[in-house]
C-alpha cells in the first residue's frame, strides 16, 4: 500500500537553513575593509551541501593583498595562492601553510565586491567580481547568538545567516528556534572575545531596526518555539522575523520506499556525498549529515 508523505518543510526550501557546526574561511589583509584586525575579520562560509567549499562576497582593494585563514588567530592553517600562481580569468590555484610561508598572498586587479569561491578539497579559487557594485560589501556572513538556539551562545556551533546570491547585503536563514533571545554577531574573532563592536542589537526605539555597537545589549526576543524566517539587511540595518511556512507538498511513495535526500536548498539529490542533507521517509523529514 502506499502512504502520504509530507515532505520537506518549505521554510526550509525557501531561504537555506542554519547551518550548524559550520566552518569559516577569514579573509584578512590589507585588501580588506578590516585589514588585519582578525577581531572584525568577516568569514566566507562553507556551503550548505558541501563543507568543502566556501562562498560568499566581499569589498577587496586592489591597493594591497590578503589571503584565508582557518580560525581567527595566528599560526593555524592558511590558504594562498600556489607559487607562481596569480590570479587569471577569476581563477587562481592555493597552497597552505602558516605565518606567511608555503604560499603566496593574493591581490585583485581592481576595486570592487568580488563572488569568492574557494574549494580547500581541490585547493582551487574563484575570484570574480559581483554584478552588485553600487555600495562595498563588508560582511560575507552573520551569526545567530543567543538562547534561542542550543547550545546558548555556543559560537563554535552559532548557526549562519547566508547571503541572496543577487543582493549580497541581505542576510537570510530558516530554522526552528526555542523561546529566547538573541543577537547577531558579524565578526565571530571578537564576538567569542564579547567585543561589541563586533554585533548588531536591537534599536530601543524600533525592534525592526539594528544598530552596531550599540550599549546595554539590547536584543530580539522569540516568544513561542516554532520554526522563523529571520532575514537582515545590512544596508538599511533591518531586521525582520517571520514565522517560516509549514505548508507540505505531498508525495505518494511506496511502503518501502528507500530514503529520499534533498539538499538544503530544496534540490534532489540522487547520491548524498560529505555535506548536511533533508532526509525524507514514511516517518517524516530530518536533517542529516555525511
Amino acid at each position: 500500500m502506499k502512504k502520504l508523505l509530507t515532505t520537506i518543510l518549505a521554510g526550509i526550501v525557501a531561504a537555506g537553513a542554519f547551518a550548524a557546526d559550520h566552518k569559516e574561511l577569514y579573509v584578512v589583509g590589507e585588501a580588506t575593509l578590516t585589514g588585519w584586525d582578525l577581531g572584525l575579520a568577516t568569514a566566507i562560509a562553507a556551503t550548505p551541501d558541501n563543507d568543502n567549499i566556501y562562498e560568499g562576497t566581499l569589498y577587496l582593494k586592489n591597493e594591497g593583498d590578503f589571503k584565508f585563514l582557518v580560525s581567527p588567530q595566528w599560526g593555524g592553517t592558511e590558504f594562498g595562492g600556489a607559487e607562481g600562481a596569480t590570479l587569471e580569468d577569476g581563477e587562481i590555484k592555493l597552497a597552505t601553510g602558516n605565518n606567511d610561508e608555503g604560499y603566496a598572498k593574493i591581490s585583485v586587479p581592481e576595486s570592487g565586491n568580488y563572488l569568492i569561491t574557494v574549494n580547500t578539497e581541490e585547493l582551487t579559487a574563484t575570484i570574480v567580481k559581483s554584478v552588485y557594485q553600487e555600495t562595498p560589501i563588508r560582511y560575507a556572513s552573520l551569526y545567530i547568538i543567543g538562547s534561542v538556539y542550543e547550545p546558548i551562545y555556543g559560537f563554535n556551533e552559532a548557526p549562519v545567516m547566508y547571503q541572496d546570491s543577487e543582493k549580497p547585503y541581505i542576510f537570510k536563514a530558516n530554522d526552528e528556534l526555542t523561546a529566547g533571545e538573541f543577537k547577531i554577531c558579524f565578526a565571530l574573532g571578537g564576538g567569542r572575545e564579547w567585543r561589541q563592536d563586533c554585533f548588531f542589537f536591537r534599536d530601543a526605539e524600533n525592534s525592526e531596526k539594528m544598530v552596531p555597537n550599540q550599549d546595554g545589549d539590547l536584543q530580539w526576543t522569540i516568544d513561542e518555539t516554532k520554526y522563523y524566517t529571520i532575514t537582515a539587511d545590512v544596508l538599511d540595518n533591518t531586521l525582520s522575523i517571520a514565522t517560516a511556512a509549514t505548508g507540505v507538498t505531498p508525495e505518494i511513495v511506496a511502503e518501502d520506499e528507500t530514503p529520499v535526500y534533498y539538499n538544503l536548498q530544496g534540490i534532489r539529490v540522487e547520491r548524498p556525498h560529505k555535506g548536511i542533507y533533508i532526509k525524507k521517509t514514511s516517518a517524516g523529514c530530518c536533517k542529516v549529515r555525511f
